[in-house]
């Protein structure tokens, strides 16, 4: 079994096939080889462990390892050590108002799979706005309000809605490309979406366009296009 790093080092390893963390991280650490990783809950539970192999987003120890498979870090964060980042989770986060701001009293907790993100970091890996705009708050973040939007024990909405108007739910393009390498099966596209709509219902609308004097596609409803 052949696993190559990001640095096109290449190793050989003597082992049986398994999850990319038993077989290759530690075996090579164990070797003695110097490499820097991360190790949390080892059951795809905590997101520590979050790599690209072959340039898509994993956890290590959930992904079933392959012969030659080329591993690199998670893009756009902070790296820590060789293949261990830092997302920069706690700011984004704040930054989106993304935590309960004043509990009413009754109302059905939210049941969407937004609040089971565990903050790998794959969907912001993932996320091609980031070469272009390291401010934009991302996907997790942005899903994160949705949960709170969507639940009816939140008894201010608005708050959530305002902070993700610029850098946000508007500068997002909806490739949708976080959904797919997710490991709990969030959608941030959809609930992008749904934040698009529930701002409009309130009156907010993209910031971009309001700059602009809105668009109107070259449409004059007196004379046509």
């Amino acid at each position: 079994m052949r696993v190559v790093l990001g640095s096109g080092q290449e190793f050989s390893l003597g082992a049986k096939p398994g999850t990319l963390l038993s077989t290759a991280l530690k075996a090579l650490a164990d070797s003695g080889v110097d490499l820097g990783f991360k190790i949390g809950c080892e059951g795809g539970v905590c997101g520590a462990c979050a790599v690209r192999v072959n340039d898509r987003e994993v956890l290590a120890c959930s992904y079933a390892l392959q012969e030659s498979d080329r591993i690199t870090p998670l893009r756009f964060s902070e790296k820590s050590a060789d293949l261990a980042t830092e997302s920069g989770a706690g700011a984004r986060l704040m930054r989106a108002n993304a935590w309960l701001i004043a509990h009413a009293q009754a109302g059905k907790p939210f049941e969407g799979k937004a609040g089971s993100c565990i903050l790998c970091g794959s969907c912001q890996s993932a996320c091609p706005v980031y070469e272009t705009s390291s401010d934009f708050l991302g996907p997790y973040a942005l899903s994160r309000v949705w949960r709170y939007v969507a639940d009816e024990r939140e008894a201010q909405k608005q708050p959530h809605l305002e902070a993700v108007q610029q850098n946000g739910i508007y500068d997002c393009t909806l490739c949708g490309y976080c959904g797919p390498v997710c490991p709990q099966g969030i959608d941030p596209k959809m609930d992008i979406l749904n934040l698009r709509s529930r701002s409009a219902v309130v009156g907010l609308q993209d910031p971009n366009a309001a700059a602009m004097g809105g668009i109107d596609f070259g449409f004059n409803p007196n004379q046509g296009f």
